[in-house]
C-alpha cells in the first residue's frame, strides 16, 4: 500500500508538471503573438525630432534633413516641409510642382479641407502616370505652416493600401512644432 501511495503521488506530480508546462507553452506563445503585434507598427521621428509618424510593418523608412520617405513596393509616402509659404495653397502648389517632375498627366480627382498634425490643412487627390506609364493615385495634404503629406501608389494597388495611407496620414504629430506662418491680416477700416 505504501508503494501504491507513492505511485499515485508520482502520477499526480507528473500530471501537474505536464499541466504547468502546457500552461507555460500557452503563456510563451501568447507573449510571442503580443510582441509580434506590438512590433507591427513602429513610431518614427524625423532626424530633427520635429514630428512622429506611425510606420506599419513592411514599410521601409529613409530620412534626410529635408524629408522622411516611407516605401513599400511601388507605393510611397513623403513628409516634406516648405516653410515660409503664405498659405496652405502655396505649400500645395510647391509640392505639386515638385511632384510634376516625376509624374505626368495629372488629373484632379478630389480636393477639400482636412486636418494634418492637428493643423488645418487642404488636400488634393490626383490621377497621373509615372515614368513607366503606370497609372498612379497621388494624395497631397498641405498646412499653412508648410507641412506636406505626399503619397502615391499604382492605382491597381491603391484600394488595398487606402486604409494604411489614411492611418499613416492621421498618425502624423508635430513634436517640436514649427510656429505657423502668420498670414497677412487685412485691416478693415471702421465704418
Amino acid at each position: 500500500m505504501i508503494r501504491d501511495s507513492t505511485q499515485n503521488r508520482r502520477v499526480i506530480y507528473r500530471s501537474s508538471l505536464m499541466s504547468i508546462s502546457r500552461d507555460s507553452r500557452y503563456v510563451v506563445l501568447l507573449l510571442i503573438v503580443v510582441s509580434i503585434c506590438a512590433s507591427a507598427e513602429n513610431v518614427q521621428s524625423d532626424p530633427q525630432h520635429r514630428f512622429t509618424i506611425v510606420v506599419p510593418l513592411g514599410w521601409k523608412v529613409t530620412t534626410s534633413a529635408e524629408t522622411m520617405k516611407l516605401t513599400m513596393g511601388d507605393s510611397f509616402i513623403q513628409i516634406l516641409h516648405f516653410p515660409g509659404q503664405a498659405s496652405a495653397m502655396k505649400v500645395l502648389q510647391v509640392a505639386m510642382s515638385q511632384a510634376s517632375e516625376s509624374f505626368a498627366g495629372g488629373q484632379p480627382l478630389q480636393q477639400g479641407e482636412t486636418a494634418f498634425g492637428g493643423e488645418h490643412a487642404i488636400f488634393a487627390n490626383y490621377a497621373a502616370y509615372d515614368d513607366r506609364s503606370v497609372s498612379v493615385y497621388l494624395r497631397f495634404v498641405a498646412t499653412d505652416s508648410g507641412w506636406v503629406f505626399y503619397a502615391g501608389s499604382p492605382q491597381s494597388g491603391f484600394t488595398t493600401l487606402r486604409e494604411t495611407f489614411l492611418k499613416i496620414e492621421h498618425s502624423f504629430q508635430l513634436t517640436n512644432a514649427t510656429p505657423p506662418n502668420s498670414a497677412p491680416v487685412e485691416n478693415a477700416s471702421p465704418k
